[in-house]
């Protein structure tokens, strides 16, 4: 997938406990380009009781992280 000027990531992590592997992953549920707008897509589209299971991540600092 081509990433042209979005660089942030609105991020959850599934347990790992739910694969074979054991190892917990990384489910990547939009990319911005910019974290206000990341923060602003937590607060205004994402469900008020599952808001805290997200997170923004910096797409640069997490290279071939996500599954």
């Amino acid at each position: 997938m081509e990433n042209i000027g979005c660089s942030w990531a609105v991020c959850y992590d599934i347990d790992g406990r739910y694969y074979d592997d054991g190892k917990t992953k990384t489910v990547i549920a939009a990319v911005l380009r910019y974290p206000f707008d990341a923060e602003r897509f937590i607060d205004e589209f994402l469900p008020k009781e599952n808001k805290d299971r997200f997170y923004i991540k910096r797409l640069s600092s997490c290279e071939g992280e996500f599954a």
